[in-house]
């Protein structure tokens, strides 16, 4: 199986969190993803990722994406797409922005990837992590095809998106509850 890491998740809340990014981003070579604290680090400080040589998948929702950006929240929400695509070509990354529609853009390209699944029940406390984990195993699975069967880096990480939705609405039908835990959503995984 490839490997893949996923960074932000909690990982960098210690004094000596960007220190620990910064060797992280430039001694990892398999696919990256950048969620929650990694994502506020770099829009502190965008020289984390100098050096990197893995491909990276920014996984911000909008907030962060806004501080990524330098941009109002509105500015963000008024151009979803646009935002997405800006931020994949700043750092030089996939980027998967989440809200209750996800935009899937990728540096380089024009196309984007639209994903609908889910709902709000998704709007939970660990939700972000879960998919930042399942986006690192589809990453990783990718790093194990052959180049001619290899998808592109934002299809990877639009699949997982979509997974992730589809996983949070498959526990949203199990639950009684107006939202589902991050457990739930892991379990909705075997029902898609």
């Amino acid at each position: 199986m490839g490997g893949r890491c996923c960074c932000g998740t909690g990982t960098f809340q210690k004094p000596d969190g960007k220190r620990t990014a910064r060797f992280t981003v430039q001694h990892t070579e398999v696919p990256l993803v950048l969620d929650a604290d990694a994502l506020n680090l770099i829009a502190e400080d965008a020289e984390i990722l100098s050096g990197c040589r893995a491909e990276k998948i920014l996984t911000p929702h909008v907030g962060e994406l806004a501080r990524l950006l330098h941009m109002t929240i509105a500015e963000c929400q008024r151009d979803p797409a646009g935002s997405a695509g800006r931020a994949a070509e700043k750092y030089q990354a996939c980027c998967v922005r989440k809200d209750s529609v996800t935009v899937t853009a990728e540096e380089g390209r024009e196309q984007y990837y639209i994903n609908t699944s889910g709902s709000s029940a998704l709007a939970t406390a660990g939700s972000g992590d879960v998919l930042a984990g399942i986006t690192g195993a589809f990453a990783a699975k990718r790093q194990c095809e052959k180049n001619e069967k290899k998808i592109s880096l934002a299809k990877t990480a639009a699949l997982a998106a979509y997974a992730h939705g589809k996983a949070g609405e498959a526990a949203e039908e199990k639950s009684s509850a107006s939202y589902v835990t991050a457990s739930e959503i892991i379990r909705g995984l075997q029902s898609i």
